[in-house]
């Protein structure tokens, strides 16, 4: 029997709707981009994905780094979407300064999009975003580690200073058990990992752990640009990367033009379903994304779920550690492969 108080939540991967998907919404209705999209949404209670540019250029650009940041009407196709809260935990969403950062969270929270992850203090950057729906409470945390910038030190949040809620496992445990004292079900969100690799690093499996063994019921990372494996651990989700989920190409500093590759194309949303007294379920909605960085579910999603289920299979291993180092090794070749097949497309 269909359990009536059950929630449905969407989580989607990295959203970057600007850089070369600009021109094509200038000369295309916003609307009609990603009316596909549409139907996928529809049903759910909460929609959550990863905002990983601020919302304008309007302020001081950072030094030495890639610079991202949404286009004008980014809050126009959330809105289409269903979107109803964001993580602002990342590495690109301080790209344009202070100024631009807080006046994307202003933005976003005046038009009933919750922010998580990142404010004008510490205490703003820790807070979580609460959801009562069907009888239940449903908090969601988010949190970014510092190894995610490499050019520049990740901005902080402090007593008094905007940026971004730490990973620190002190942290998060004293934010979920506070969470847990009054929520039902407890969601974290991880910038975690290094890009490029479709396996996460043995460490973040033991954070991972450790954070659901304190209270969490799902983790959602991003952060590598790909998917990585799902983990079912203890009566917990660990979703260690969603990918790419709306992602156009950008300019490097050195003025060359991102191309995403393949690996970088195939990607998935999450479809999970919150229960009282059962494990949550959940559902992967594989999708491809386009030239553009537009996703599309494609025509044979059984062998993006057959990629994927192999991917998250080591995970499941006793000594994941020693699987990670043979499974490093290949990620190095199909990377470079990857770049030399790009290559030669493009001559």
């Amino acid at each position: 029997m269909p359990d009536k108080n059950a929630i449905k939540i969407i989580f989607t991967g990295d959203i970057m709707i600007g850089g070369g998907l600009s021109d094509l919404i200038e000369s295309t209705s916003a609307c009609h981009l990603f009316s596909h999209l549409q139907p996928l949404f529809s049903d759910a209670d909460i929609v959550f994905g990863n905002l990983e540019a601020p919302l304008s250029n309007e302020g001081t650009p950072a030094q030495n780094k890639i610079l991202l940041h949404q286009h004008e009407k980014c809050l126009h196709i959330l809105k289409q979407l269903n979107y109803s809260v964001l993580s602002l935990a990342n590495n690109h969403i301080m790209d344009y300064g202070t100024e631009a950062f807080l006046d994307s969270q202003r933005v976003l929270n005046e038009n009933a999009l919750q922010t998580i992850g990142g404010g004008k203090n510490i205490h703003e950057a820790r807070k979580p975003a609460r959801f009562s729906i069907k009888g239940a409470d449903i908090y969601f945390l988010s949190y970014s580690s510092p190894s995610t910038e490499k050019t520049n030190p990740l901005t902080i949040a402090q007593n008094n200073a905007p940026g971004m809620a730490p990973f620190d496992l002190e942290i998060i445990q004293e934010d979920i058990q506070s969470a847990k004292s009054e929520g039902d079900h407890i969601i974290v969100s991880l910038h975690w990992g290094d890009e490029a690799y479709r396996y996460p690093f043995p460490e973040q499996q033991e954070f991972g752990r450790k954070i659901i063994e304190m209270g969490a019921d799902i983790i959602v990372g991003h952060h590598p640009h790909l998917f990585q494996g799902v983990e079912r651990y203890q009566n917990g989700l660990i979703f260690y990367s969603l990918g790419n989920f709306i992602f156009g190409n950008f300019i490097f500093p050195d003025g060359r033009l991102n191309e995403w590759r393949s690996r970088y194309r195939r990607t998935a949303l999450v479809k999970a379903t919150l229960h009282a007294d059962q494990p949550t379920e959940y559902n992967l909605v594989p999708m491809i994304l386009d030239s553009h960085g537009i996703p599309h579910v494609p025509d044979h999603p059984e062998r993006l779920m057959y990629e994927f289920d192999k991917i998250s299979r080591p995970l499941t291993k006793k000594d994941y550690q020693s699987s990670f180092k043979r499974l490093e090794i290949m990620e190095k070749f199909d990377i470079l492969k990857d770049k030399i097949m790009s290559k030669l497309t493009k001559s």
